[in-house]
């Protein structure tokens, strides 16, 4: 750093300064040998010099080259030398800075590693090292960044922790001390925020004050220890309400102020700050002075600011609530109008996954409402309660504007029922409930009973739809009603008992521990309030005995067990009339024996819960009351239990009859029935086992189903079991059923795209027979299919009731038309799972191999369409295997691993995809007959479905690898290839000629917004405008997303060269990053169908990669391109080389265009989508050929014909 120093660098140097320095540095480690010992050093200053033009212009790629370089810097420095322990120091600085610009837990990545590396650096400095207080400050900060990101008191405590540790070795006289005395008020404050404990914020104020005391007036960070202290003040003032308290901290924002004269980049944060605390006063003594002052400072500060920048989000928040304030007192209607304005200007600043976002959504709901109740405008309401419900979606239970919302969006709802009139069914009673809470607000006698009633609702919906947001709200609901029956209250313990039912129902679904350890409190209480003689006493002993139960499956004490026993047979005895409660109590005590049973293994345990069980069957078989389902599937789990000890004899058998029955009970829930039958598929074997996966797959596309939209289906299907379809394929191969496992594999992957693809079947046949039964369901797939692409958060959706009542009215219309459609002669069939006969169409144009790995067994399954189907057992693959190989691959493809790391991982992994699946299926196909050369498709199960079996070989020497043999291609399922094979329909004769080459839409996004700008688009147009003889393109401002969406409805052809972004967590929001904005997976799916469409070459990063979450459901660009009708797409599965680009355009064109301008009438030249996969080949081994890295090559794929 003295080095850096001597070069002119400091806090203050001018952009040219740097600049100069930097090249210097460059120049530097150009003539540095590798192993000359101030390499080090240069790289720490270019680092230094790359971190400082960051903070000054926010350009990303600064900061990511600084990363860069200080590994290469630590990597200098081995374990044991004294340098790494800086060198560790500054990359997890780094690294820190990279999170805090998303803090979003993708990017928690980012947040690990610097914590990682703090920890390694405290460790292993010296006792003695003057540095040591560095690294144990960097730690806190990431312990408090943990904190912020995913919560947790531990984390916070650490935090505070690490900095005590730092400030108590650091030496007192050191000139950063007043820094370290901040650093830990801070954290100290945060800490206050989260607890409420005013010895923090005293604390804290007595650590600002004294950093305070030695801190240089002169000094440039002193504008922020003032800051920090005034914050602290109006924590407390907040708390204890002592004006003086928050006139001190008016007075240091003001000094703060004053510390940043105009032009200062800092500036807009004393300006705020400022600011917050006059609008607080002004709430306190309402003085219009203070609310005009505060206006006038925040509008000043958001005049420095850039759209983007920094500090935006909050300066327009608070803009927005001092004009709401000033209207509340003034009324002028310009002041409401503005803090719309500001306030929709702060949503959009917010967006998904942002913290800040519920908060932006109800300021502005709350605005939207004043200004429909003041002006009469309905469309002012209806945004104002579309914001209200994403906001409330957006907040934990436990948040303390929760409720504040709830009450805000129940006024809203109640103007509206008044307006609009009732809903139906279930979701009739929930919006009545909520009409009812929102007629009775706070201080009403009544509202403890509305927001029970609202709750039970909501309760029962979860517990037939398996929704998490009903049962958060139910949730909500009971403890403000718990709130509102204090202790005395007559109907307390109905509200402890329904409010207790719910955290177990939420600990089921989440385990949560706290909620369960909750729940048995609240049941004590309530059990406590129902003494003997009241009636209710049975209720409450068989829910206190239910959670108990539950806390013994989680720590196993036997004393939970017991007492739960004890409780039931209390209840047994009260509860001497035969009737349906009695049943529940038998079906308890049974429940509890079987646990019991399996700890001690006394047979007598046993032998009395199936007692139970069969006197509980009896009570309720006669009337068929829902509780059945429960009792067969209870008394079913008590046989699989026994199955586990020696002579249990045929328990097995006995199990899946009760699983059966319990499945085919006609009141049980879709989710209940879906649950149950994967049950019994785990314990069957042999036809029974087919029976039971066919019955699991049934029902999951039925369960699938019950949520309206896309995404919302995506979200069930990620929470659900992943292997199913694994299972499925294992299972019936086991049983020699190769074709049952083809069938069965077909209906269990890609459910969501299945469904969707219903909607969209061709009805020509049905049309010639029944036009009105084509036309009616053709209207009815286009409305379903409307509401499933619907975004489930924005400013114009629906409530998600409402929603879902448009949805189940559409569906039992379908429903009823395809039951019509089916009784047509001809079409019995209709929309019915399609056999292995007609499956098997899709190997028409070559081989199918699908590949599976499981833990029963791994195979892969070759499809032709002459002959059986050929099984090829991998009898050395594990499933462990699999995992392993897709982790390499994971962490092979980040862009954090080095590049020599990257290309052994590769090799490593395409060697043993070689070894282990591939070379076993090409040994097979060879032996068939099937040419080399020839074209094949693979359908990889779970995680070999994002693995590049396309690529694999042995890479030795001169010895083949599969590109060398055949030409491989993907599908999910064996019906979307059929579907890409298909003809493409003719175009109209009279707007083209049928042999022309179709021209080909070209978008070309070199630089768009928030993106890096991607080298060489402009050559990969050129080559590509060279190589084709007619095209489109869509260049810069010209490619809009909607421009783009209106063009590919006229084009066959459609190349894409711009940013591509896969969507870890929402894929439906996958998207390319266009001119005006993204265009995502979703809109494509909205597009109409365009029958005439065949190619699409996607050459953005990760448009052919998969969801981990649901591996099966390929949910990705390319996907969404297929389902627009391109029945071939060339994808990558990562993020794709700049420089690639052109070299891949210019053969997979070149090939594909190869005929062009040698006149139509020269047959077999008309440019074919089917030569797709081939010219990838080409290309790929183009660039294999040049030297690429193999990372860059096995990248591209391709899907469909």
């Amino acid at each position: 750093m003295d080095m850096m120093n001597n070069m002119g660098f400091n806090r203050t140097s001018e952009e040219s300064n740097i600049e100069l320095i930097l090249s210097n540095l460059r120049e530097a480690l150009f003539t540095c040998p590798l192993e000359d010992p101030i390499r080090s050093q240069i790289l720490h200053g270019i680092a230094r010099c790359l971190r400082f033009r960051f903070s000054q212009y926010r350009q990303m790629k600064d900061l990511e080259e600084a990363i860069t370089v200080l590994r290469q810097s630590v990597r200098l420095n081995p374990f044991g030398q004294p340098s790494r322990a800086p060198a560790v120091g500054q990359l997890s600085e780094a690294l820190l800075t990279m999170f805090h610009q998303f803090e979003t837990r993708y990017h928690l990545r980012y947040l690990k590693e610097a914590t990682d590396l703090y920890q390694e650096a405290a460790a292993h400095c010296p006792p003695d090292n003057p540095d040591q207080w560095i690294y144990l400050t960097g730690l806190g900060r990431c312990w408090s960044s943990w904190f912020d990101t995913v919560g947790g008191d531990q984390e916070l405590d650490v935090a505070v922790k690490c900095h005590r540790l730092a400030l108590d070795i650091q030496d007192p006289t050191h000139p950063a001390r007043f820094a370290l005395l901040e650093t830990l008020a801070s954290s100290l404050q945060r800490r206050f925020e989260q607890r409420g404990d005013l010895e923090d914020v005293n604390e804290a104020i007595r650590l600002c004050r004294d950093a305070l005391a030695i801190c240089p007036r002169e000094h440039l960070d002193r504008h922020s220890l003032l800051s920090s202290t005034a914050a602290s003040l109006l924590m407390r003032f907040q708390q204890q309400g002592e004006i003086r308290d928050l006139e001190e901290a008016i007075q240091l924002h003001r000094e703060a102020v004053q510390l940043n004269p105009r032009g200062d980049p800092l500036r807009y944060q004393s300006l705020t700050n400022l600011a917050i605390a006059l609008q607080s006063r002004f709430q306190r003594l309402g003085n219009l002075r203070d609310v005009n002052e505060a206006i006038s400072l925040l509008q000043e500060s958001l005049k420095s600011r850039s759209p983007e920048g920094p500090g935006r989000w909050l300066i327009l928040t608070s803009l927005a609530t001092s004009l709401r304030a000033r209207f509340d007192h003034e009324g002028d209607l310009g002041d409401l109008t503005e803090a719309i304005r500001f306030n929709r200007e702060s949503v959009i600043l917010s967006p998904g996954g942002n913290p800040n976002r519920p908060i932006s959504l109800a300021n502005l709901a709350n605005v939207l409402f004043i200004y429909s109740e003041h002006q009469g405008d309905a469309q002012y309401l209806e945004e104002a309660i579309d914001n209200y419900e994403e906001a409330l979606s957006l907040y934990p239970s436990s948040h303390p504007n929760k409720p504040a919302t709830l009450s805000s969006l129940a006024v809203c709802l109640e103007n509206r029922f008044k307006e609009k009139g009732a809903l139906s069914d279930l979701e009739i009673a929930i919006k009545y409930q909520r009409d009812a809470v929102a007629l009775q607000p706070v201080g009403h006698e009544n509202r403890s009973i509305a927001l029970n009633s609202l709750a039970n609702s909501l309760h029962d919906r979860y517990s037939h739809q398996g929704d998490i947001a009903d049962l958060d709200e139910a949730i909500a609901a009971h403890r403000e009603a718990l709130a509102l029956r204090p202790v005395g209250h007559p109907d307390r313990a109905s509200t402890l008992s329904n409010l207790a039912v719910c955290l177990r129902l939420y600990y089921d679904e989440m385990k949560n521990r706290p909620l369960l350890q909750e729940a048995v409190k609240l049941h004590r209480e309530a059990l406590l309030l129902r003494p003997w003689g009241n009636p209710a006493r049975v209720s409450s002993l068989i829910n206190l005995a239910s959670v108990l139960t539950a806390r013994y499956g989680l720590k196993k004490l036997l004393g939970d067990l017991n007492e739960a026993i004890d409780l039931l047979e209390e209840a047994l005895r009260l509860q001497e009339k035969v009737n349906i409660r009695r049943a529940q109590v038998l079906t308890g005590i049974a429940n509890a024996l079987i646990l019991r049973f399996e700890h001690d293994q006394d047979i007598q345990d046993y032998q009395r819960a199936t007692q139970h069980y069969r006197d509980a069957l009896a009570i309720v078989e006669p009337f068929g009351y829902p509780i059945m389902s429960a009792i067969l599937s209870s008394f079913a789990n008590a046989h699989i239990t026994r199955s586990k000890f020696p002579d249990h004899g045929d328990v097995l058998n006995d199990a899946g009859i009760l699983l059966k029955r319990a499945i085919d009970h006609p009141t049980a829930g879709v989710r209940t029935r879906f649950e149950i039958s994967m049950l019994w598929a785990a314990i069957s074997k042999g036809t029974s086992a087919l029976s039971a996966y066919r019955t699991c797959l049934e029902l999951a596309s039925r369960y699938v189903l019950v949520r309206p939209t896309v995404t919302s289906r995506h979200k069930l299907l990620a929470s659900m079991y992943q292997e199913l379809a694994s299972d499925i394929a294992a299972a019936a191969i086991e049983d020699g059923e190769i074709e049952a496992a083809i069938e069965l594999l077909e209906q269990g992957r890609s459910v969501l795209w299945s469904q969707m693809g219903q909607y969209r079947t061709p009805l020509d046949d049905l049309r010639r027979v029944n036009p009105e039964l084509a036309t009616e369901l053709e209207m009815l797939g286009q409305q379903l299919e409307n509401v499933a692409v619907m975004s489930d958060s924005g400013d114009s959706r629906r409530t998600m009731e409402e929603e879902g009542i448009r949805y189940r009215q559409l569906s039992e219309a379908w429903d009823g038309i395809v039951g019509k459609v089916r009784q047509q002669e001809g079409f019995e069939a209709f929309l019915q799972t399609t056999s292995f006969a007609g499956l098997k169409r899709a190997s028409a144009n070559g081989p199918v191999i699908i590949v599976n790995s499981n833990q029963s067994r791994s195979d892969a399954i070759i499809i032709r369409i002459e002959g059986d189907p050929i099984l090829v057992a991998l009898s050395d693959v594990r499933a462990a295997d699999i995992d392993r190989i897709s982790e390499v691959f994971s962490i092979a493809i980040l862009p954090t691993t080095g590049e020599r790391d990257r290309k052994s991982k590769i090799f490593s992994v395409l060697r043993q995809l070689w070894e282990l699946v591939v070379k076993p299926v090409i040994d097979e196909l060879e032996k068939v007959g099937v040419a080399h050369g020839s074209r094949i498709w693979w359908s990889g199960i779970s995680k070999l479905s994002s693995l590049p079996l396309h690529a694999a070989g042995p890479y030795q020497g001169t010895k083949p690898n599969l590109p060398d043999l055949y030409v491989s291609s993907y599908t999910s399922t064996l019906s979307s290839l059929i579907r890409s094979s298909r003809c493409t329909h003719a175009p109209d004769s009279s707007t083209a000629d049928s042999l022309r080459p179709s021209p080909l839409l070209v978008v070309a996004q070199p630089k768009v917004t928030s993106q890096r700008e991607i080298k060489h688009v402009y050559e990969e147009l050129n080559i590509i405008e060279k190589k084709v003889p007619d095209v489109h393109v869509l260049l810069d401002d010209m490619g809009k997303c909607s421009d783009v969406l209106n063009n590919l409805r006229t084009h066959r052809w459609v190349h894409f060269a711009c940013h591509g972004t896969q969507d870890p967590v929402q894929p439906f929001q996958s998207c390319f990053h266009l001119y005006d904005g993204d265009l995502s997976l979703l809109d494509i799916m909205k597009a109409d169908y365009l029958p005439h469409a065949e190619f699409a070459y996607a050459a953005a990063c990760h448009s052919a990669a998969g969801d981990g979450h649901t591996p099966d459901e390929t949910i990705h660009l390319a996907a969404g391109l297929q389902f627009a009708g391109f029945r071939s797409v060339i994808g990558t599965m990562y993020a794709m080389a700049d420089d690639d680009g052109p070299t891949i355009a210019e053969e997979v064109y070149g090939h594909m265009f190869r005929g062009a301008g040698m006149g139509k009438d020269q047959e077999g030249l008309r440019p074919d989508f089917r030569d797709a996969a081939v010219a990838l080949n080409y290309a790929t081994k183009r660039l294999k050929n040049h030297g690429v890295s193999v990372s860059r090559w096995i990248n591209f794929v391709h899907i469909g014909a």
